[in-house]
């Protein structure tokens, strides 16, 4: 895609809304320099990564980028062979190394069910030793720590020595008799490494030592005095052998740094992408934007489209006091490529310009043989017109659709929603009386246009009307019809709910009965084993056998067989009906539904349906 048509497509200006959603200037740069691709995979597997982090985070909860820093710049002087890297450089790359390391730990703990972002985690590089080692020497500010190295500790413990020595030497030249006359003050200062007073201009040779400075008046001159000079030297040597120490410490963790290089430089790109993909995650998350279904097949089919700077307009405007500059954004239903390759758009002037300065006819002629042409060569083309012949190619050429952006005749306003296969009419000559053109410059307009001309203007009005109708129609007949289904599936859901309900209720209610009528018959043969003389605790007991016994065969048979069946066990007293003998059940196989039942010494295998419980 060349460099004019994004211009014209006004893509810049949506990839800056991308680029303000980035976290680092990292993202930023990236941001800047992404352009359209045409790779389906590539494009798919962006669109997978995109998805995957949007999921992961919710709406309120952001990614750990903080910290990330664009150094790309630094590996290039590393590159270079820079041997000694500015403190603030070398801070930027701890903040980079930890914002990598927190990123990657990050994903491992919660991209488990995230391939894409679990790939991320595993190709970002961390160097912990590297990290260790500068956070040791530096503090956040840049300023080398003492725990930098042991040398440098222990030359800084001998300079803050020296140095109380050195101010307790100049607080007794201080107090001698005769000098404080001579200073402007009494606060121990250092010049240019040396430790000084402050003496008045005019009586510095009433104090002896070395001149190290002077001040931007003139009137003080900064003066080591002699008692000092020695440890001054001191000083000087201590200080020249810390900057020596630091700038080994630099070029030492500088070193390390340039060995990793190549590495670093991998790791900045996959950070790079991973801080665009989280901005694509809180654009689309803030203009409410899904992911799109790719196709080989040249078809472009979205619903509900909204141009994302036509948001960021309506976004920009809600922020303000006057909430009347709002304006809605329309959203609207395009599709190109499927049954049609050429649209032929109702809309501001973009082939009526063809041929300007010449006859209309000619222009008219010119867009009809372009648009002719690239429909011949399966191009696909939107375009916007108000010149009839060109219209007429959607009613007579195959593959040529005809759409008009809506208008509202009362309001002279364009209501943006786009009626594909109804083409529109220009209004001139509507719009042109509702602003107050005289009725008979109207009039005389309506007599020069072509009657045919006018007839076809009535026809696409009304079937523009009808189109609008049938649309309100249609969406309306999808509401009832999404509405009846949602109820039917909902009672479905009921009514199976119910039948569950009421399989377990009576499942529940067999195997209660069964077990009642099973423990009565176990107190009976109890009572009768033991021969009781209670004839009246047998009785009710025979009755209560009767009573559940008769409430049991209310039940089906399969089910009153299917249930003895689970009941019956091995050692079980059983009556088989067809010999009227009680024996006990001691073997037993239920999927053949038979028994073997011992009678005294003889055994006989029976079937389940021959026997009953005593």
């Amino acid at each position: 895609m060349n460099q004019h048509t994004l211009d014209v497509l006004e893509y810049g200006k949506v990839k800056e809304l991308l680029v303000n959603y980035a976290t680092s200037g990292l993202g930023k740069n990236l941001a800047q320099r992404i352009r359209p691709l045409t790779d389906v995979k590539r494009i798919e597997q962006l669109i997978a990564e995109t998805t995957d982090l949007k999921s992961l985070l919710s709406p309120n909860v952001r990614l750990p980028l903080g910290g990330l820093h664009d150094l790309f710049p630094i590996m290039e002087k590393l590159d270079k062979g820079e041997e000694i890297l500015p403190s603030e450089e070398i801070i930027l790359i701890k903040e980079t190394l930890r914002a990598g390391r927190i990123v990657k730990e990050y994903l491992q703990d919660t991209a488990e069910d995230y391939p894409n972002l679990r790939r991320f985690a595993r190709s970002i590089s961390t160097y912990p030793s590297i990290e260790e080692k500068i956070e040791r020497a530096f503090d956040d500010g840049g300023a080398m720590r003492n725990s930098a190295s042991p040398t440098l500790k222990s030359i800084r413990n001998q300079i803050q020595i020296l140095r109380g020595r050195i101010r307790s030497k100049l607080q007794s030249v201080i107090r001698a008799k005769g000098i404080n006359p001579y200073l402007q003050d009494t606060v121990v200062r250092e010049r240019k490494g040396r430790p000084v007073l402050a003496v008045k201009e005019r009586h510095a040779d009433r104090v002896a030592g070395a001149i190290r400075d002077k001040s931007d008046s003139g009137n003080s001159l900064f003066i080591e005095p002699q008692a000092v000079l020695g440890m001054g030297d001191e000083l000087q040597e201590l200080m020249n052998a810390e900057k020596a120490e630091m700038v080994r410490i630099i070029r030492e963790i500088t070193a390390m740094i340039a060995d990793k290089t190549e590495a670093l430089c991998k790791t900045l790109k996959l950070l790079a992408h991973i801080d665009l993909t989280y901005a694509k995650v809180c654009l689309s998350r803030d203009y409410e934007m899904n992911p799109p279904l790719l196709n080989t097949d040249g078809v472009i089919d979205v619903n509900g489209a909204r141009h994302p700077l036509l948001l960021a307009l309506q976004r920009e405007a809600s922020k303000s006091d006057k909430l009347e500059n709002v304006t809605e954004v329309v959203p609207i239903d395009f599709r190109l490529g499927d049954d049609f390759n050429t649209l032929i758009i109702t809309g501001p002037n973009t082939l009526d310009e063809l041929g300007g300065g010449t006859d209309p006819a000619e222009g008219a002629a010119l867009g009809k043989s372009i648009l002719e042409y690239l429909h011949e060569r399966n191009v696909k083309t939107a375009v916007t017109t108000h010149i009839s012949p060109l219209k007429n190619l959607g009613y007579t050429v195959p593959g040529i659709e005809n759409a008009s952006v809506e208008f509202d005749l009362a309001t002279l306003q364009p209501t943006y929603k786009l009626l594909i296969g109804t083409p529109g009419s220009s209004n001139a000559l509507a719009i042109a009386q509702r602003l107050g053109l005289p009725s008979a410059v109207i009039e005389g307009a309506e007599t020069s246009s072509a009657k045919e001309d006018e007839n076809v203007a009535k026809l696409i009005n009304q079937l523009q009307s009808a189109k609008i109708i049938a649309e309100k129609n249609k969406r309306a007949a999808e509401v009832s019809k999404t509405t009846a289904f949602q109820l039917e599936q909902e009672y479905r859901l009921k009514l199976q709910k119910l039948v569950e309900q009421e399989k377990l209720l009576q499942k529940q209610f067999h195997k209660d009965a069964f077990a009642a009528v099973r423990k009565v018959k176990g107190q009976i043969a109890r009572i009768r084993g033991a021969k009781s003389s209670s004839q009246t605790i047998l009785t009710s007991l025979n009755e209560i056998y009767k009573d559940l016994s008769e409430q049991l065969a209310e039940f089906p048979e399969e089910e009153q067989r299917q249930e003895f069946i689970r009941q019956v066990a091995i050692g079980d007293k059983v009556r088989i009906q067809s010999l009227n003998r009680v024996g006990t059940i001691s073997k037993m196989d239920k999927n053949t539904e038979n028994i073997v039942v011992q009678l005294g010494m003889m055994q006989m295998t029976v079937p389940l349906e021959d026997i009953e419980m005593v």
